[in-house]
Protein backbone atom coordinates (compact mmCIF):
# COMPACT_ATOMS: atom_id res chain seq x y z
CA UNK A 1 0.00 0.00 0.00
CA UNK A 2 1.48 3.37 -0.97
CA UNK A 3 1.68 6.40 1.32
CA UNK A 4 -1.25 8.20 -0.35
CA UNK A 5 -3.51 5.18 0.26
CA UNK A 6 -2.26 4.82 3.82
CA UNK A 7 -2.99 8.47 4.64
CA UNK A 8 -6.44 8.17 3.08
CA UNK A 9 -7.16 5.08 5.23
CA UNK A 10 -6.13 6.68 8.52
CA UNK A 11 -7.54 10.19 7.88
CA UNK A 12 -10.89 9.51 9.68
CA UNK A 13 -9.26 7.75 12.67
CA UNK A 14 -9.62 9.67 15.92
CA UNK A 15 -6.69 8.32 17.97
CA UNK A 16 -3.12 7.34 17.15
CA UNK A 17 0.08 6.74 19.07
CA UNK A 18 3.22 8.83 18.68
CA UNK A 19 6.55 7.24 19.54
CA UNK A 20 9.60 9.40 20.14
CA UNK A 21 13.04 8.65 21.55
CA UNK A 22 15.45 10.82 23.47
CA UNK A 23 19.13 11.27 22.62
CA UNK A 24 19.98 7.99 24.41
CA UNK A 25 17.29 6.26 22.29
CA UNK A 26 14.99 5.66 25.27
CA UNK A 27 11.53 5.23 23.66
CA UNK A 28 8.45 7.12 24.76
CA UNK A 29 4.91 6.63 23.42
CA UNK A 30 1.78 8.68 23.92
CA UNK A 31 -1.77 8.62 22.52
CA UNK A 32 -2.55 11.60 20.31
CA UNK A 33 -5.23 13.18 18.17
CA UNK A 34 -4.24 14.23 14.67
CA UNK A 35 -5.20 15.62 11.30
CA UNK A 36 -3.66 15.17 7.89
CA UNK A 37 -2.99 18.04 5.50
CA UNK A 38 -1.67 16.88 2.14
CA UNK A 39 1.14 14.44 3.06
CA UNK A 40 1.83 15.81 6.56
CA UNK A 41 0.44 14.70 9.92
CA UNK A 42 -0.25 17.34 12.56
CA UNK A 43 -0.63 16.78 16.30
CA UNK A 44 -1.71 19.67 18.54
CA UNK A 45 -0.02 20.62 21.77
CA UNK A 46 -3.32 21.80 23.16
CA UNK A 47 -4.39 23.18 26.51
CA UNK A 48 -5.80 20.00 28.05
CA UNK A 49 -4.48 19.72 31.62
CA UNK A 50 -0.79 18.78 31.68
CA UNK A 51 1.67 18.16 34.49
CA UNK A 52 4.37 20.39 32.93
CA UNK A 53 4.43 23.37 30.54
CA UNK A 54 4.07 22.45 26.84
CA UNK A 55 7.74 23.07 26.00
CA UNK A 56 8.72 20.68 28.83
CA UNK A 57 6.62 17.73 27.61
CA UNK A 58 8.72 14.60 27.10
CA UNK A 59 7.60 14.22 23.48
CA UNK A 60 8.53 17.85 22.73
CA UNK A 61 11.98 17.57 24.30
CA UNK A 62 12.54 14.24 22.52
CA UNK A 63 11.64 15.72 19.12
CA UNK A 64 14.00 18.63 19.70
CA UNK A 65 16.86 16.19 20.39
CA UNK A 66 15.88 13.43 17.96
CA UNK A 67 13.34 14.23 15.21
CA UNK A 68 12.84 10.59 14.15
CA UNK A 69 9.36 9.41 15.16
CA UNK A 70 6.94 6.55 14.64
CA UNK A 71 3.18 7.04 14.34
CA UNK A 72 0.71 4.17 14.64
CA UNK A 73 -3.00 3.90 13.90
CA UNK A 74 -4.79 0.63 14.46
CA UNK A 75 -8.24 -0.81 13.96
CA UNK A 76 -9.37 -3.43 16.43
CA UNK A 77 -12.61 -5.34 16.02
CA UNK A 78 -13.89 -8.52 17.64
CA UNK A 79 -14.03 -9.96 14.15
CA UNK A 80 -10.28 -10.41 13.76
CA UNK A 81 -10.58 -10.65 10.00
CA UNK A 82 -11.12 -6.88 10.12
CA UNK A 83 -7.95 -6.12 12.11
CA UNK A 84 -5.37 -3.78 10.60
CA UNK A 85 -2.70 -1.34 11.62
CA UNK A 86 -0.54 1.30 10.01
CA UNK A 87 2.94 2.18 11.21
CA UNK A 88 4.49 5.32 9.78
CA UNK A 89 8.07 6.46 10.24
CA UNK A 90 9.01 10.07 9.69
CA UNK A 91 10.59 13.23 10.98
CA UNK A 92 8.88 15.59 13.40
CA UNK A 93 9.28 19.27 14.01
CA UNK A 94 7.43 21.86 16.05
CA UNK A 95 5.52 24.52 14.15
CA UNK A 96 3.84 27.49 15.74
CA UNK A 97 0.95 29.62 14.58
CA UNK A 98 1.86 33.31 14.57
CA UNK A 99 -0.39 36.33 14.49
CA UNK A 100 1.40 38.01 11.57
CA UNK A 101 0.27 36.02 8.52
CA UNK A 102 2.30 34.64 5.64
CA UNK A 103 2.15 31.29 3.87
CA UNK A 104 3.19 29.14 6.83
CA UNK A 105 0.68 30.86 9.10
CA UNK A 106 -2.04 30.41 6.49
CA UNK A 107 -1.21 26.68 6.36
CA UNK A 108 -1.22 26.40 10.16
CA UNK A 109 -4.57 28.19 10.37
CA UNK A 110 -5.90 25.62 7.87
CA UNK A 111 -4.60 22.82 10.14
CA UNK A 112 -6.24 24.54 13.11
CA UNK A 113 -9.56 24.55 11.22
CA UNK A 114 -9.17 20.85 10.35
CA UNK A 115 -8.87 20.06 14.08
CA UNK A 116 -11.97 22.09 14.91
CA UNK A 117 -13.89 20.21 12.23
CA UNK A 118 -12.66 16.72 13.22
CA UNK A 119 -12.81 17.02 17.02
CA UNK A 120 -15.88 18.74 18.46
CA UNK A 121 -14.10 18.80 21.85
CA UNK A 122 -12.00 21.72 20.59
CA UNK A 123 -15.07 23.91 20.84
CA UNK A 124 -14.51 23.72 24.65
CA UNK A 125 -10.74 23.12 24.97
CA UNK A 126 -8.30 25.62 23.47
CA UNK A 127 -6.36 23.95 20.65
CA UNK A 128 -3.24 26.03 21.18
CA UNK A 129 -0.79 27.45 18.68
CA UNK A 130 1.98 24.84 18.65
CA UNK A 131 1.75 21.67 16.59
CA UNK A 132 3.95 18.67 15.92
CA UNK A 133 4.32 18.21 12.16
CA UNK A 134 5.43 14.82 10.84
CA UNK A 135 6.81 14.56 7.31
CA UNK A 136 9.00 12.39 5.06
CA UNK A 137 6.79 9.42 5.79
CA UNK A 138 7.46 5.76 5.10
CA UNK A 139 4.55 3.47 5.79
CA UNK A 140 3.88 -0.12 6.72
CA UNK A 141 0.42 -1.66 6.50
CA UNK A 142 -0.72 -4.93 8.06
CA UNK A 143 -4.09 -6.58 8.01
CA UNK A 144 -5.39 -9.93 9.13
CA UNK A 145 -5.32 -12.46 6.32
CA UNK A 146 -7.17 -15.77 6.47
Amino acid sequence: MNIVSILKLIRPAKVAHLATADSSLQPYITPVVFVIDKDKIFIPLDYKPKTVPIKQLKRVKNIQKNPKVAFQVDNYEDDWQRLWFILLMGYAELVEQKEVGGDQDKNIRKVHDLFIKKYIQYSKVEIGTIFIKISALRGFYWQYNT
